[in-house]
């Protein structure tokens, strides 16, 4: 018998106390939602979108907290991307220091594709678990990710759940790497059968 958490919610937990939070911290280097903020300034400002999703109901979310497609476009490559162009390309200063925020951000989204994966022709992280990913590296388990959630120090013990939703993500992807291996009851695993919303 497996168990697996629900994506969605644990997508939107980790969200929430980021935001909450402001700040994070990895081996003494910030992680900022500040930097998610002065994108969407950025984007309202100059009236354009690098490239990404993110609207003001994104960052102003508290009334729309159950909203999982809105927590998924805020923690995504898309942001990350759009962060990293702000800062290496066009060298604004309110960008300065946000490396390890959008290695968060991308950390967050590789997790919530790999456990709400669900098409077979998925390509990178989207796809269903299979006995060939699973084995050329395609689960969470890298130790860089490992580093950066056994490091990261909230600066409010209260909201220490946030670590906790992302070992738990962690912890899934493991459940579900186990039962193929020791199973091998199917083909691949479209993790995404899993989840609370598709039940």
């Amino acid at each position: 018998m497996y168990f697996v958490f629900d994506v969605c919610h644990l997508v939107k937990s980790v969200r929430n106390c980021f935001a909450d939070l402001g700040v994070l911290y990895h081996n003494g280097e910030r992680i900022e939602w500040r930097f998610i903020q002065e994108l969407h300034k950025v984007q309202l400002k100059d009236n354009l979108v690098i490239a990404n999703k993110l609207k003001s109901k994104h960052v102003q979310f508290h009334q729309h907290k159950m909203n999982v497609k809105l927590a998924v476009q805020t923690l995504s490559n898309s942001v990350a991307d759009a962060i990293d162009f702000l800062r290496e390309d066009m060298h604004l200063p309110q960008f300065s220091g946000s490396q390890k925020t959008t290695e968060f951000i991308r950390l967050v989204d590789r997790m919530f594709d790999i456990c709400n994966s669900k098409n077979v022709s998925g390509k990178g992280y989207k796809t269903p678990l299979t006995s060939i990913n699973l084995q050329v590296g395609l689960s969470l388990t890298s130790d860089s990710d490992i580093n950066i959630l056994a490091n990261l120090y909230p600066c409010i013990a209260v909201y220490c759940n946030i670590l906790i939703c992302l070992h738990v993500f962690i912890f899934s992807s493991n459940v579900c790497r186990n039962c193929n291996e020791q199973e091998e009851m199917t083909e691949f695993t479209k993790l995404y059968m899993s989840n609370q919303d598709f039940l």
